[in-house]
């Protein structure tokens, strides 16, 4: 992703995805990927990938994804909208 001037400060958001340009340096993320890529360590605690058009409206879109010790990527079916976010919420069982 290319910026001009105006957006290309390291606190600044271009994609607009509540990360600023230094964490999605720093991470190598794609504001135009639509993936959310994570792996699970344990059985335990429970993992869910969530979605949302508006940062506060969260919907769960897979629990407990994968095979436990191998990488699992999610990519969201509903990346067409303006803006979408995914991220991935863990809870304890207990």
């Amino acid at each position: 992703m290319e910026l001009d001037n105006a957006e290309a400060l390291p606190t600044d958001d271009a994609d607009d995805d509540g990360s600023n340009n230094l964490l999605g340096y720093a991470l190598g993320t794609d504001p135009n990927d639509s993936t959310l890529t994570f792996t699970r360590h344990r059985s335990e605690p429970l993992y869910t990938v969530r979605g949302s058009e508006n940062l506060m409206d969260w919907e769960n879109l897979v629990t407990n994804p994968g095979t436990i010790g191998l990488p699992f990527t999610y990519t969201d079916e509903i990346s067409s909208k303006p803006k979408r976010f995914l991220h991935l919420r863990v809870q304890s069982s207990l």
